[in-house]
């Protein structure tokens, strides 16, 4: 199950998450958000769980002490942050499988960034189907 924010709703995310993390300003969360939102919005249940995601998520520390996650990139993917702090009612939601790797699951398809590496598939393209030109040719 994912939700959609409103747009107040991504400007008070957007916020707290500046809030808690300043030193995220330069990575545009608020345009980060709006785009997760508007592709296949957050994989959480409201914006309750949204709220308390963002707070585990964000203040994540290391054995180190220093922040767990430099950058709010990893927040609207599924993770703990979202799984640890849904209702006890909340299923996660299963990701899209990835349409050209059977087994792999489309956000984090391990052959499409293999392919990335090798140069036979855009960046851009994990996860999404990629039919090369030709096999000379990513």
């Amino acid at each position: 199950m994912s939700f959609k924010l409103t747009a107040q709703e991504g400007q008070r995310l957007t916020a707290c998450m500046l809030a808690m993390r300043p030193d995220w300003t330069k990575n545009n969360p608020g345009k980060m958000l709006a785009d997760t939102n508007a592709a296949s919005g957050l994989p959480g249940r409201d914006f309750e769980h949204a709220i308390r995601a963002l707070a585990q998520y964000a203040t994540a520390r290391g054995s180190d002490g220093a922040h767990q996650y430099r950058t709010p990139d990893i927040y609207p993917r599924d993770g703990k942050h979202w799984t640890t702090t849904g209702a006890a009612d909340w299923i996660p939601p299963k990701p899209p499988p990835c349409p050209d790797h059977v087994g792999e699951s489309a956000p984090t398809c391990r052959c499409c960034q293999a392919d990335v590496k090798a140069g036979i598939r855009p960046p851009g393209m994990i996860g999404k189907h990629h039919t090369p030109e030709s096999e000379d040719e990513p």
